[in-house]
């Protein structure tokens, strides 16, 4: 299993690091969201897709769920399966 730690900050600019890391080992990884500070709109949206395929996300730090909250994702990338 392969654990991606994401960075602090998940803008328009990372999103595409973001979508190669999930596509490249989309069957052997766990996202770990413990450093983030910032999700962007573009980032959110993967990694909602992400959940949807399966991949869990682990260790959300505060400001994760925080955002998560008011982006109106907390369930649906919080939800483990």
């Amino acid at each position: 299993m392969n654990i991606f730690i994401l960075p602090p900050e998940l803008n328009s600019e990372y999103a595409s690091i973001l979508l190669n890391e999930i596509r490249n080992n989309s069957d052997d990884i766990v996202i770990d969201a413990q450093n983030v500070k910032k999700i962007g709109g573009l980032c959110l949206q993967i990694l909602i897709s992400a959940r949807k395929n399966g991949i869990n996300i682990l260790n959300p730090s505060k400001n994760f769920l925080d955002e998560s909250v008011l982006l109106g994702a907390e369930k649906i990338l919080l939800e483990q399966q």
